[in-house]
């Protein structure tokens, strides 16, 4: 074999071997991450970073996370809604990876790739949506976790609990699954999505862990329970009017 040619291959053999190296390398900690999927660690990551920089979080009741090894089957996240960060916030606090439910009117086009990795449920909460609730309960109870807002949209004014849809409920009682609830509260207040999520912030969040409910067989009395749960819990007032249409854009 030629000299050039040798020099050639051994340059080219010691080029896949630091490629497989550093996947290796870079591919443990990736998997360690939410779902265990590379893709899905690599932005994990890139959250946490995100939420530490800008939106260091006050967090109380952290362990009330289940263990991911110990994960029951099926799991529901629910939270109130103070901005578009609310989602990052929480996902960034814990390894289990959560799918949320969100308003297609939120789903700018652009980031349909973003959409699509995270599997993110479309809602369409003018018109009603079945297709969503049947998809909901089925990650459920195919053991994933599932995120829900069950106001529906961002509360504004903030500190006080709005109705909550009766579809949060149906799927409490479908599955069966236990319910952990969060409280996010000292966000930025924003009609934008890019000041909700680049104007720095100090929010706190308070897991108040596993949700005992008295009744899971009837959805209309489950999403009422939650509701009063979470305004017993932060001492929000509750509003009965139901939210008007919020405009959100991308940018102000």
């Amino acid at each position: 074999m030629p000299p050039m040619l040798q020099t050639l291959l051994i340059l080219a053999i010691a080029w896949v071997a630091i490629v497989l190296l550093v996947y290796a390398i870079i591919r443990f900690p990736l998997s360690n991450g939410p779902s265990r999927n590379p893709m899905d660690g690599f932005l994990w990551y890139v959250t946490k970073l995100f939420a530490g920089v800008l939106h260091p979080p006050k967090v109380v009741g952290r362990d009330r996370w289940p263990d991911r090894d110990a994960l029951p089957d099926g799991l529901i996240v629910i939270a109130n809604h103070t901005g578009a960060v609310d989602p990052l916030l929480l996902q960034a606090i814990t390894v289990l990876h959560i799918r949320w439910m969100m308003s297609e009117d939120m789903m700018f086009e652009r980031l349909n790739p973003l959409w699509k990795q995270q599997r993110i449920i479309s809602v369409d909460r003018v018109n009603g949506d079945s297709s969503a609730l049947r998809t909901g309960i089925r990650h459920v109870r195919e053991g994933g976790v599932l995120g829900i807002f069950p106001e529906g949209r961002i509360v504004s004014p903030p500190g006080e609990i709005r109705p909550f849809a009766p579809g949060v409920g149906m799927i409490v009682a479908r599955t069966k699954a236990p319910v952990v609830m969060c409280w996010i509260s000292n966000t930025r207040p924003s009609t934008t999505i890019a000041g909700s999520l680049w104007r720095p912030s100090r929010p706190h969040i308070e897991i108040f862990g596993e949700i005992e409910l008295t009744d899971r067989k009837k959805p209309k009395v489950i999403t009422q329970e939650l509701r009063e749960i979470m305004a017993d819990r932060t001492g929000w007032p509750l509003n009965d009017e139901e939210l008007p249409p919020l405009e959100i854009t991308a940018t102000a």
